[in-house]
């Protein structure tokens, strides 16, 4: 029978102003039925003063601060006005007629009334004090009833309770239900207000986004959070960016762990203290970009021990949005870097352009300069002079072949494969390479100091036209006077190393990341040598062939260094050709 709990503090304000209103209303019903209408026999001062007086306390009840007092000790002042009622109500019944009185009904609202606001022993102690007070006015009253009547009345009076309390039960369970709903949706509501917020406040730098998906976990109400980004194995890399007492990732790895090994979200309970002194719940959630769990975004409560659902789901959220920003800032970075090398290669574009023109017009014009010379003045030219012309024109067709054999070299190197590879004597190769680059290179001190017996597989025609290449680069760029060098010797087991070093001025650092581009020429458009940049490009994509990487490297005024690595062959007895190509004897 009845409530199983006390009932919340807005309906115990509803219940007293309705309670004062009955009262109100009884009072005036009461004194027109008794005192307006047709006079029936009664102690008329003893009803005047019992409507009297609960018309007084009724309004001393409203006029009491009962939010402050349900603080307290509110409940009480309720059972002194639930008794006092019913006091009232024996008086009231003694002074009608006792047994005889219609007024045994104002029993049935102060039953109604506490039924609806107190606790079940509340209840039960009521009632039986609504039964002792009705019979001891029935004894004091001359006892005119039968006891038939009696038991029917009071029977009335417990079955009257027994319904309004399954009635009020259910009413206050549902507004109850209604109340913990509305909280919870407007829990819901805030939740995914912060995240919403932290969504749109993620921009392209994925710092950033670290920085504000941890403010965004801050704000769910967890006090420690961590961002801890994850290897392509699946395993903890470190630990980006954290919010109050995670450090170096210590914090949470079991539950990093779990997301990564179940790929969802996970939420632990802790009912013992974290090591940190405190208790906790944890919770992971996994960071997805590009379809890759890159990350775990951790989020811990300093003293619940276990998180709401929404709370769960706002969380979850928030990691897709940040995984979401992340993806959205590699893309961004893609973008510039695609937009940056188109812009770089229309700049190599407008260069070459520049390069070719002046490179093949040079010789060009000299050719046809000493041309239209002989055409027009070959009788008046003596031996000697013709003989010059004729050869500064064949030197300017050789000039301008060795140009159109450049540009032919770059297209043929895409199309080069590794089928032509062979044996080599590298060092034979090197060596004979560089005596051929001493006429350009008559200007330099020029080292060679190639270690003998290297070999390698390979192209002879690519390698030996790849060390022209840096050689030349070297004679090209360094002032005379200046030492250049050719290394080559073995370095780790099964490798050997190429390097071709010179002590002239070095490059600029901004020139570094284009060197081997194709066409690209470092320094001043009007100051630096002639040539179409095509040098090191040629270097680059036979190496490429080769599984070999041009490595440059320059400290700014002291020079430049330029090394590749080629895999070595186990020594045997060979004989070496005139091209350096190894023919090896066989058992």
């Amino acid at each position: 029978m009845g409530l199983e709990r006390v009932p919340s503090l807005p309906f115990l304000l509803r219940q007293v102003r309705v309670g004062v209103v009955a009262t109100g209303l009884s009072v005036v019903a009461l004194a027109v039925a008794y005192f307006g209408l047709d006079p029936v026999p009664f102690d008329r001062v003893g009803l005047a003063s019992v409507l009297g007086i609960a018309a007084v306390g009724g309004a001393g009840i409203a006029a009491l601060p009962w939010p402050r007092l349900f603080e307290t000790t509110g409940m009480r002042y309720l059972y002194v006005w639930s008794v006092a009622d019913i006091v009232l109500i024996s008086f009231a019944v003694a002074a009608t007629g006792g047994g005889r009185s219609d007024l045994f009904l104002l029993y049935t609202l102060t039953t109604f009334f506490f039924v609806a606001s107190y606790p079940p022993i509340a209840q039960l102690s009521l009632l039986i004090f609504t039964a002792a007070s009705y019979t001891t006015v029935l004894i004091l009253t001359g006892w005119e009833i039968t006891a038939s009547a009696l038991v029917a009345r009071l029977s009335i009076l417990a079955v009257l309770a027994y319904l309004a309390g399954y009635l009020s039960k259910e009413l206050l369970e549902r507004v109850e239900s209604e109340a913990a709903a509305r909280q919870e949706a407007d829990e819901r509501a805030a939740l995914m207000s912060g995240v919403v917020k932290a969504g749109r406040d993620m921009t392209l730098d994925p710092s950033q986004v670290v920085e504000v998906a941890l403010d965004g976990v801050a704000g769910l109400g967890f006090g420690d959070a961590g961002f801890v980004a994850l290897r392509e194995d699946g395993s903890v890399s470190h630990l980006v960016a954290t919010r109050g007492r995670f450090e170096d990732g210590s914090a949470a790895p079991d539950v990093v762990d779990l997301v990564v090994a179940q790929g969802e979200t996970v939420s632990i309970d802790r009912s013992e203290t974290d090591g940190r002194g405190g208790t906790g719940g944890l919770i992971g959630s996994p960071v997805w970009v590009g379809g890759w769990m890159t990350a775990v975004l951790v989020g811990r409560t300093r003293d619940e021990r276990s998180i709401a659902r929404q709370r769960v789901e706002a969380l979850e959220l928030l990691a897709t949005s940040a995984g979401l920003a992340l993806e959205n800032a590699g893309r961004y970075e893609e973008q510039r870097q695609t937009v940056e090398r188109l812009e770089e290669t229309e700049r190599l574009k407008s260069d070459f352009l520049t390069s070719v023109s002046h490179e093949l017009r040079t010789p060009l014009t000299s050719i046809l300069g000493n041309a239209v010379t002989l055409e027009r003045s070959w009788r008046q030219l003596d031996d000697a002079t013709r003989r010059e012309l004729i050869a500064s024109l064949s030197n300017r067709a050789k000039e301008l072949d060795e140009k159109v054999t450049e540009l032919v070299d770059v297209s043929g190197s895409d199309s080069a494969t590794r089928g032509g590879f062979r044996a080599l004597d590298l060092s034979t190769l090197l060596t004979a390479t560089a005596e051929q680059m001493r006429g350009p290179l008559t200007a330099h001190r020029f080292v060679i100091d190639v270690r003998p017996g290297l070999e390698t597989l390979g192209d002879a025609v690519l390698l030996s036209q790849t060390v022209r290449s840096l050689l030349d680069n070297a004679a090209t760029h360094t002032p005379a006077g200046t030492t250049v060098t050719l290394l080559a010797d073995r370095g780790e087991p099964q490798d050997i190393v190429v390097t071709v070093r010179d002590d002239g001025p070095g490059i600029a650092a901004a020139d570094l990341p284009y060197l081997g581009a194709r066409f690209f020429r470092g320094g001043d458009l009007n100051a630096r040598p002639k040539g179409l940049g095509l040098g090191l490009a040629l270097a680059s994509s036979a190496l490429e062939l080769h599984g070999a990487v041009l490595e440059v490297e320059s400290d700014g005024g002291r020079g430049a260094r330029f090394t590749f690595h080629l895999r070595a062959l186990p020594r045997t007895d060979a004989r070496v050709g005139g091209n350096g190509e190894v023919s090896h004897e066989r058992a």
